[in-house]
């Protein structure tokens, strides 16, 4: 790993260690082997934050939810995953909805979009569960105590598999735990078995928001995939967040790689004109390896099969086509 030093570098140290929940009794009796934000005991499913705070209780035995709102669209690879997604009446961004989402949610409401909630519909939707972030909470509150409300915040786990190990607390949230265990094992050992890459190729990413730049983090579950691979990742500090740079520090970067990958959020594809004119650095000698978040599955894919991306990014190097990344 190539680490590139920041002018300011903020580390984020996310532990989850053992202590007592607010009646008493010890957290983590079953804890995760890749995910810190979710544990379990013989009675209880607990959501934590990154340093340890409980977020939510589940009991056991109280998780006969049928009608679940989900205000995080990547949950539905989860439920997908455990043939649940009968169970889900409200989600957000309806409307860009890929398949099969967009035909199996066909009676599913809307309930949200642009990151607005919209809680009258929730109520219309009848839900006995409102599965949400930290983000979305406070505006919840405002529902009714009869409403259960799930705070899970899993995008800030940093392994690759610990947001494949979230099936496991989502296969015991929904009665699905022997169909969360098989997936999930399926999941972790092609990961583990997935073979490295024959050349290190020198790959780093590149963000342009506004006048700002922003790459990868030396920690994450970007950084961890990469190197899994045996890709030679060009980084910035640690932490959760991706990183700002300067753009002197930018026009380096770019002068290191052999591909940037360039995770794009535009309302449709883009080629390579267009890219390296937002990017606004000049020309770039190397291949861009392009991927449209909205309209590929790559993010469910990340979070649900790993290995799949792994092998989606050795075949495009090799030159073949592959469902979520293009050469430019």
């Amino acid at each position: 790993m190539r680490t590139m030093p920041l002018c300011v570098i903020a580390v984020l140290f996310w532990s989850c260690n053992l202590k007592p929940d607010i009646t008493g009794r010890p957290l983590y009796a079953q804890q995760p082997t890749y995910a810190t934000l979710f544990a379990k005991d013989s009675i209880t499913l607990y959501s934590v934050d990154g340093n340890g705070k409980l977020l939510s209780i589940i009991p056991r035995g109280q998780t006969d939810f049928r009608r679940i709102v989900l205000l995080n669209t990547t949950h539905l690879g989860y439920f997908k995953a455990l043939n649940s997604l009968k169970r889900v009446v409200g989600v957000v961004e309806k409307n860009r909805l890929v398949a099969p989402y967009d035909s199996l949610l066909d009676s599913a409401m809307q309930v949200g979009r642009k990151g607005i909630l919209d809680l009258e519909k929730i109520l219309l939707c009848s839900p006995d569960l409102v599965i949400c972030n930290s983000f979305q909470k406070a505006e919840l509150e405002r529902l009714p105590s009869t409403i259960k409300l799930l705070e899970v915040n899993e995008f800030n786990e940093q392994h690759p598999l610990a947001f494949s190990e979230w099936l496991l607390f989502f296969g015991e949230l929904l009665d699905e735990s022997a169909v969360a265990q098989e997936v999930f094992e399926k999941c972790r050992n092609e990961y583990e078995l997935f073979p490295r890459i024959e050349h290190a190729f020198k790959i780093g990413t590149l963000y342009r928001f506004g006048n700002k730049y922003f790459s990868t983090s030396c920690t994450g579950r970007q950084s961890e995939l990469f190197e899994k691979m045996g890709m030679e990742l060009y980084c910035f500090g640690q932490g959760l967040q991706a990183p700002e740079i300067t753009k002197e520090q930018a026009l380096v970067l770019l002068q290191q790689l052999d591909y940037l990958f360039f995770l794009d959020w535009f309302e449709y594809s883009r080629g390579r004109k267009e890219v390296l004119a937002e990017l606004e650095l000049g020309e770039f000698e190397g291949k861009i390896l392009y991927c449209n978040a909205k309209e590929s599955k790559y993010y469910e894919e990340l979070m649900m099969q790993p290995a799949a991306v792994m092998k989606a990014l050795s075949q495009i190097i090799k030159g073949k086509p592959t469902p979520y990344f293009v050469i430019l």
